[in-house]
């Protein structure tokens, strides 16, 4: 079964013996090697001595390899040649292999180590700037956490250290304010609804006076200009719409009137409040209130505005003294947008301007409100105004009024008059203002309807 050779021969156990020390350097030397070089063979003085017949570890030695560094004149040529192509093709690389006298792979391998040096080169740089761009961002980031840290409140001057704070604390903060100004408010309304209720004909509530933030608005069935009961005209003075009293001439020109007392302002505001829920109801209503006469215009129906509205604000206009009522509503689209048309409403100025033809003269008196920053959401004040009609059988009329501004939450804009005569105690009063005033929605395209 065994092959006596193998005891007749012991050489042949020489191929399971282990590699001499020598191989091992020999193929350290192979790893440590670059191929940046030229690599030499040089034999070793074991090599020259030993004949053909000798055997042993050191007739399997390997050849060592010596290190050639290149020239300065073979260096230059090749960066040359890298600035202009750095990835050379077979063809130039043996090209310059002849010029420079160097192995083709040797110059493959120069470029490789070129391109991974320029490689290393740029991802320093750019590390580099990367580290600066990070320290800036962390210097800039622990500055805005110290403002932070030190900001105050601009209300009560003390720490307002927000970024402490959980959001469940500022939830609370805020329903806190919200609940504080409703208490005020309800406050308000309690302290001068018995003094209202003389004027209106009922006690104001909270939620009465808080109709318009609540209510949905709705132009009704021809929506637009609300003409006033008993008025001369409209927020804009629109023409047409009026009570007179009987004669004519130009009765009381615009006199000089004191500012509103402190005692009336609270009145002013509830009346005002009032005026604004008369006019959206006005508004949202359409036949039996509205009727629509043969000239297809609008017309209020004044029973059915009694019935709807038995208290009115003011007094009613008795037959006996001379007064007759006259109100109506016109719907329209104007190329401007809410926001420029109420400035012009809110501004007696621009106001009197525009309506010049129906507006002789007017003056602010008091600016109870001047309303949200920015805007007139909320703004009230106190005018007079002189009214004309284009005819010399019409006399001026003078109005002595309250005109409230109020941004609803679906965007539409309201502006409502309401005549204060009863607090100027005049002897006699030739017309006056029931609520009256207009709606304003916002169309695309910088379009309003008013």
């Amino acid at each position: 079964m065994f092959n006596s050779d193998l005891y007749e021969n012991p050489n042949m156990f020489d191929m399971f013996q282990r590699p001499s020390d020598s191989d091992q350097t020999e193929r350290d030397d192979d790893n440590n090697d670059t191929k940046s070089g030229t690599e030499v063979d040089a034999p070793s003085a074991d090599d020259d001595n030993q004949g053909p017949a000798s055997s042993g570890p050191s007739r399997r030695r390997a050849k060592r390899k010596r290190y050639h560094r290149h020239t300065q004149r073979q260096i230059q040529e090749m960066e040359a040649l890298f600035k202009e192509c750095p990835h050379p093709d077979d063809k130039q690389r043996k090209q310059l292999s002849r010029e420079l006298g160097l192995d083709p792979l040797q110059v493959k391998f120069w470029f490789q180590n070129k391109r991974t040096q320029l490689k290393a080169q740029t991802e320093r740089h750019e590390n580099g700037l990367l580290k600066a761009e990070n320290e800036k961002l962390r210097a800039e980031n622990h500055r805005y956490k110290e403002a932070l840290n030190n900001a105050s409140c601009s209300t009560c001057g003390g720490p307002a250290a927000l970024g402490e704070m959980s959001f469940e604390e500022q939830h609370l903060r805020l329903e806190n304010a919200r609940l504080r100004e409703e208490v005020l408010e309800k406050k308000k309304i309690e302290r001068i609804s018995g003094v209202t209720a003389k004027y209106v004909g009922k006690p104001i509530g909270p939620s009465f006076s808080r109709f318009a933030d609540r209510a949905p608005i709705s132009f009704g069935t021809q929506p637009g200009f609300l003409g006033e009961y008993g008025g001369p005209g409209g927020a804009a003075g629109g023409p047409g719409v009026g009570a007179g009293g009987p004669g004519g001439g130009l009765g009381e020109v615009l006199r000089p009137v004191s500012v509103t007392n402190e005692a009336d302002k609270p009145l002013i505001v509830e009346l005002a409040v009032t005026a604004m829920e008369e006019l959206i109801r006005m508004a949202q209503s359409g036949e039996p209130l509205w009727v629509t006469d043969e000239n297809s215009i609008d017309v209020l129906n004044e029973n059915e505005y009694l019935r709807i509205f038995p208290r009115g604000i003011g007094s009613k206009p008795f037959a006996n003294l001379g007064f007759r009522s006259e109100a109506s509503r016109e719907a329209a689209v104007i190329i401007m947008n809410p926001v420029n048309l109420v400035e012009i409403l809110m501004d007696v100025n621009q106001w009197s301007t525009v309506f010049c033809g129906i507006v002789s003269r007017a003056m602010t008196l008091d600016v109870l409100s001047t309303g949200v920053a920015g805007n007139y959401n909320g703004a009230l004040q106190v005018m007079t105004a002189e009214f004309q009609l284009p005819s010399p059988l019409v006399p001026t009329r003078e109005n002595y009024f309250a005109r409230y501004c109020k941004r609803h939450h679906d965007g539409i804009w309201a502006v409502v008059d309401v005549s204060l005569d009863n607090l100027r105690h005049a002897p006699f009063t030739r017309c006056r203002r029931r609520p009256s005033g207009c709606l304003i929605q916002e169309l695309p395209n910088g379009y309003s309807k008013f």
